[in-house]
């Protein structure tokens, strides 16, 4: 990101370009929601949020994300730029809440 900025430039404006081809439900139909689009997409937000960006490379990014909002919601970008789904987001357990379980027993 910061290295090669015009990289990624290009890489965005390819990637809005194939976007195009999606159906407006492609990250809430059931058979395409949970790809591997929505993760990347998600850890792109992640990474150039607290990236002190060069000026094209920023520029490229609002206009993806603007033509992700419309393209597939307002409700989409803002749930990348926040870092995801919470149901998705791991659990940690307390070990002294993990019951302890009995070894099944096979025939």
């Amino acid at each position: 990101l910061l290295g090669r900025p015009s990289l990624y430039v290009n890489f965005l404006q390819v990637l809005r370009a194939q976007l195009l081809f999606a159906p407006e439900d492609f990250f809430l139909d059931e058979l395409c929601a949970d790809n591997f689009l929505h993760a990347s997409l998600a850890a792109l937000a992640s990474r150039t949020s607290s990236c002190d960006l060069a000026a094209p490379l920023r520029s490229e990014l609002a206009r993806f994300w603007a033509f992700v909002g419309e393209r597939f919601g307002s409700e989409m970008v803002e749930q990348l730029l926040a870092g995801g789904d919470e149901d998705d987001s791991p659990v940690v357990v307390p070990s002294d809440e993990i019951g302890h379980v009995a070894p099944s027993r096979h025939g």
